[in-house]
């Protein structure tokens, strides 16, 4: 009976231990932070007067006259861009951009993207051809 005693204390000892140790002290401590989870990697900003970040290319449009109206004397429907950090993105990775994005430097284009709805024309534009491509990241 003494020995279990001794082991019940011991248990006790660990018990403390493990949980001090995972921030569960209970003095407000809260839990251990053991990673920051990653950056959004896809946002959406408005067409006009959008600065893309470094690193961010646009990869689709999208309508949202409420959050993104048209300037002054623009009647578009697409007012929206949706932007894809690609710095995170890993060699061999493959990325829908838009027609009209620059390749960044260590990726290279692989074809076109057939999906008209992929950065849909305006309406009324008499282009033709795909409206995105992509592209591998190389380095």
């Amino acid at each position: 009976m003494r020995l279990l005693g001794w082991v019940t204390i011991i248990l006790a000892f660990v018990l403390v231990g493990l949980a001090t140790n995972l921030g569960c002290d209970g003095g407000g401590g809260g839990a251990q932070v053991i990673s920051t989870p990653p950056a959004p990697s896809t946002q959406r900003v408005c067409r006009f007067g959008a600065t893309i970040p470094a690193g961010w290319i646009v990869t689709d449009y999208a309508s949202d006259f409420a959050q993104c109206p048209d300037p002054p004397g623009y009647q578009t429907v697409y007012t929206v861009l949706i932007i894809q950090n690609y710095g995170i993105m890993k060699i061999g990775d493959v990325l829908s951009i838009c027609v009209g994005q620059a390749v960044p430097a260590g990726w290279t284009n692989v074809g076109p993207n057939t999906n008209l709805t992929v950065c849909p024309r305006e309406p009324g534009d008499p282009t033709q051809g795909p409206t995105a491509y992509y592209i591998k990241r190389l380095t």
